[in-house]
């Protein structure tokens, strides 16, 4: 890692790190999401909120990115670090800590409101049929 002046293109410092073949290294991995989640085709809106996991391995072991499937993720639902797990790779970061999510959008939130109204109204409609039937 190098420290540059602000104003001139001068190195100020840098830190110089031994990699052993027999130990394993610590550091933080940038995350990359595959997939269209369940969430965002219903409306919803993909959301990152960690980009970088931070792992323990082996220096042959640590790849470019992380990737991860975030197909099945549903609207409301997230992905959780405790939820993963990769070859070769000890993830360090808390099993509660939330990588993505998918948010409900405005737009969403209008349309799941429209289908429950319909849904209530049809429910009371086939409520008001019975009881006539069952008068006669």
């Amino acid at each position: 890692m190098a420290l540059f002046a602000m104003f001139f293109f001068r190195v100020i410092h840098i830190d110089f790190l031994e990699i052993f073949d027999d130990k394993k290294v610590v550091l933080s991995v940038p995350v990359e999401l595959q997939g269209l989640a369940e969430g965002v085709k219903a409306g919803g809106k993909l959301q990152v909120i960690n980009r970088k996991i931070r792992i323990k391995a082996f220096h042959k072991n640590i790849p470019d990115t992380l990737q991860i499937n975030v197909e099945n993720v549903a609207l409301g639902k997230n992905v959780k670090v405790g939820e993963l797990a990769f070859d070769n790779l000890e993830l360090l970061d808390g099993a509660n800590t939330v990588i993505a999510t998918v948010k409900l959008t405005r737009a969403a939130k209008g349309m799941a409101e429209d289908e429950t109204e319909e849904g209530k109204e049809g429910a009371e409609g086939e409520g008001t049929e019975e009881t006539t039937e069952s008068k006669e």
